[in-house]
């Protein structure tokens, strides 16, 4: 190891590289001339790789898009069969010279057996693993078939389940595949299988790198400690030269010689980067990229790998204090606040996603103010793409391994799978500066202690030993082991959440999971009072944007009992939910569509009680997670933007509520009083300006107040009795409004109602507006007499998102939104609606 001190150039990636250039190694993709059919039945069709069977049969119209109505449920024989796959292939001739040749599947999901030339060479049964075949047998000889065959997941699970002497709570659990694919409260049952990713010939001679990456050790004063390791393949004992050059400029950091043996091999080198550019989350600072060339040489053989690096420390904190046990991450030797949402797969096919969607959802997260996403536990780990976005836009990624609300089998075999799977996972995205935490699972350890497996399930005493054990063994040992192994600059976290929400204790220690809002039907106010120390799952449902309904419901008719509707939401009660919820706080209204709309408002400003009561709790609380961000198939949900990438009201909410600096406000016994919540490294000087109107524009009170604001701080910054307010004050038709504002202008704003919606007298506000058209698509101003709540701009079927939207105008104020599309003049204004909540109210007086 050695360790040299050199200036190097700084640049920001539009996306991180993946391979780059290679001397000694060739690739080529086997993507074209696949075919498919039922095993051993039927005529061969083409076949898309990647992909899978669901999209192929699709494809050539034999079954019906399982998106679109009820669908879904016409076709779930697919998952009974099994199904085949075929590709004729010859070597190409720029692979003549290469000494070795592999074949190289990214991905089968999940059970598959592999034949070359009638021969089974592999049997896979992960789907979150790489799988190579040894071809040097065949290089250069004519042309050859690969025929895989894929068992049903289901079937495989029960044959596995068969074989032990008590029940885990869920057969999924045999399967080391994707499984919101049985199904979820969100998701629909597409149990499908294919070649999910892509399928690599690989020639290479004596040396080939098989997986590289940058970190930052630990950042002292002005120098950056980074080191620079790479995973070798070597066909024989050789000598090899590890050579890391600046990108960029061509630099050369460091050039060592090292032995290899034959199999795998890690290379390791030290460097320094002075002055360093860090790397911050998203609100704090830039997140800035250094770029890197890894090469190993061996004689006249080089392989290359082009990576990326941000200089920057993470880490997981857990202090145990008088109280409890703290959680919060530490980013550079600092505390930050984590904002953001749960993540789960694009689609329930994920070979469909395409980067323009991934770059749109991740866009709109950073949009939004994120800094932290959650890659559940029940999905899959996500594209490279992914993960090079957050590097990108400055978001952390909180990481599950692929478990969730289960237990496990306990079998050599199963745990040997497991381990195999985390390695290759750890080694492929420990590269990342976005990546922040390792974590076991999603709610097993609350589903054993909280959910009553044990009786259920009849277990006796040593089943539950048995299980208990076979539980912690994956998730105490091995995959730590694992991440200690290979990542071990990083934190893990065996379950989450630390302790189910049911339990005082769970709000002193860890992270939480919070539902009972939602599944304890505890009203929104509670989020003000059962805070914990991370907040890493809490949600509401809402409906998605009413294109997307009638897209989904091809055409309607709209009806809240409609099959068609119903099959899009699957939660049991969910429907129920919505409505008890929206019947505390907004006046029901009649028709479907102004019932979609205010079931988002119900979703957005549930949620927003939380975010706001989170963020007034820190440094107690130093998280906040809304489940969840996104969709994999159109639905009634907890997300906030729908699988159409359309926003919904709670996006535009949590845009509002994540500003680096926010108002928010808490009424307490006929006291409102007004926080100031900094996210800033900086302290700051502001005038924090309070008013009380009246929904008519009339001005009741005013009060202008000079403070300091600390960094890293939540603050009460006035406070407002009843007493207070003149006479005329009317609690159902006023509001409070408060501005902080420095010399840089309005840093932040709210809006407090001193009732709810369902018992304010809303005026009827004449909205003015005007469009204006701008470069990337249409400026829109508008403005009231009077208040309008909740108006909700819409351009359907337009193509397109607007930059806020579902915001009260406030008598006497213009608002300018733009929306960003293509669309044409004419059918811009032909297609511009408003809608606001008085709207909605039916039977109101005129």
């Amino acid at each position: 190891m050695t360790s040299n001190r050199i200036p190097l150039i700084l640049i920001t990636a539009l996306f991180l590289a993946g391979c780059g250039n290679m001397t000694s190694v060739r690739e080529n993709t086997l993507h074209a001339g696949w075919e498919f059919r039922e095993a051993g039945m039927g005529p061969w069709r083409v076949a898309d790789v990647p992909g899978c069977i669901h999209d192929d049969l699709l494809r050539h119209g034999l079954i019906p898009d399982p998106f679109l109505i009820d669908n879904e449920r016409k076709i779930q024989w697919v998952e009974d069969k099994r199904w085949e796959y075929r590709l004729e292939f010859s070597i190409p001739s720029e692979f003549g010279r290469a000494e070795h040749l592999t074949l190289r599947f990214e991905g089968l999901d999940t059970h598959a057996d592999v034949y070359l030339d009638d021969s089974l060479h592999l049997t896979a049964n992960n789907m979150f693993r790489a799988w190579e075949i040894n071809l040097d047998a065949i290089a250069g000889k004519g042309t050859h078939t690969l025929h895989v065959i894929f068992h049903p997941a289901a079937m495989m699970d029960s044959i596995a389940a068969s074989l032990l002497p008590y029940r885990l709570p869920d057969r999924r659990a045999f399967s080391r595949k994707a499984p919101y694919q049985y199904g979820w409260d969100w998701g629909p049952r597409l149990i499908t299988c294919g070649i999910w990713k892509p399928v690599r010939l690989i020639g290479w001679n004596s040396v080939r790198l098989t997986s590289a990456g940058i970190h930052a050790d630990s950042i002292k004063g002005d120098t950056a400690y980074m080191s620079a390791e790479a995973e070798v393949f070597s066909d024989r004992t050789r000598q090899a030269i590890f050579r890391l050059t600046d990108s960029q400029t061509g630099t050369l950091i460091s050039n060592t010689s090292a032995e290899l043996i034959p199999g795998q091999n890690r290379m390791t080198t030290a460097f320094l980067i002075d002055e360093p550019h860090l790397w911050w989350t998203n609100g704090l600072g830039e997140s800035p990229l250094y770029h890197f060339r890894i090469e190993v040489i061996s004689g006249k053989d080089r392989a290359i790998l082009e990576k990326a690096a941000g200089c920057r420390t993470i880490k997981l904190m857990t202090p145990t204090d008088t109280i409890g046990r703290a959680f919060y991450f530490r980013l550079n030797g600092v505390p930050v606040f984590m904002k953001g949402a749960n993540y789960i797969p694009m689609h329930s096919f994920p070979g469909r996603v395409d980067s323009s969607g991934m770059r749109q959802l991740i866009t709109g997260a950073a949009a939004a103010g994120m800094n932290m996403l959650r890659v559940w536990g029940g999905g899959i780990y996500e594209d490279d793409l992914f993960y090079d976005l957050c590097d990108r836009h400055g978001i952390l990624v909180w990481q599950d391994f692929m478990f969730a609300c289960n237990m496990v089998p306990g079998d050599s075999a199963f745990v040997e799978n497991v381990r195999q799977e985390a390695i290759g996972q750890v080694k492929r995205l420990k590269g990342h500066p976005c990546l922040a935490l390792w974590c076991g699972n999603n709610e097993s350890e609350e589903g054993w202690f909280n959910w009553g497996w044990q009786k259920t399930l009849g277990y006796t005493p040593e089943d539950s030993l048995r299980i208990w054990e076979d539980y912690r063994n994956i998730f105490h040992r091995i995959l730590p082991g694992v991440v200690a192994g290979y990542d071990g600059r990083r934190s893990y976290w065996p379950s989450s959440p630390s302790t189910g929400w049911g339990h005082p204790e769970a709000l002193n220690s860890g992270d939480m999971h919070y539902w009972g809002v939602w599944w304890g039907k505890e009203p929104f106010e509670v989020y003000g009072e059962k805070v914990g120390r991370f907040m890493s799952e809490y949600g509401f449902q809402g409906f998605p944007d009413m294109q997307t309904i009638r897209e989904f419901m091809d055409g309607g008719p709209f009806d809240l009992l409609s099959p068609k509707l119903l099959n899009h939401q699957k939660h049991p009660t969910g429907m129920e939910l919505i409505r008890t919820y929206m019947e505390r706080d907004f006046v029901v209204p009649v028709n479907f569509e102004d019932y979609a709309y205010i079931s988002q408002i119900v979703q957005a400003e549930g949620i927003r009680k939380a975010i706001e009561a989170h963020r007034r709790a820190m440094p107690w609380c130093m998280g906040t997670l809304y489940w969840q961000l996104n969709d994999c198939w159109p639905a009634i949900s907890w997300s906030s933007i729908d699988h159409q990438g359309r926003w919904k009201a709670l996006h535009y909410t949590a845009q509002d509520a994540y500003h680096n600096i926010a108002l928010s406000c808490r009424q307490n016994d006929r006291i409102t009083s007004v926080f100031i919540v900094s996210d800033s490294l900086k302290p700051f000087t502001a005038r924090l300006t309070t008013r009380v109107t009246g929904f008519d524009g009339q001005k009741l009170w005013k009060k202008v107040s000079d403070i300091t604001v600390p960094p890293q701080s939540a603050v009460k910054a006035m406070s407002l009795s009843a007493g207070e307010l003149p006479s005329a004050w009317d609690p159902e038709c006023s509001f409070l409004h408060a501005e902080l504002e420095t010399t840089m202008g309005i840093m932040a704003e709210t809006v407090y109602y001193f009732v709810k919606p369902v018992h304010q007298k809303l005026p009827d506000a004449r909205i003015g507006y005007e469009i204006r058209s701008i470069a990337s698509g249409y400026q829109i101003r508008l403005w009231s007499d009077r208040l309008a709540r909740f108006v909700r701009l819409d351009a359907s079927p337009l193509q397109g998102t607007f930059s806020d939207n579902f915001f009260d105008l406030l008598p006497g104020d213009t608002v300018t939104a733009r929306y960003t599309t293509d669309a044409a003049p004419d059918e811009m204004t032909k297609h511009f609606q408003l809608l606001h909540l008085a709207e909605t109210i039916p039977d109101r007086p005129q």
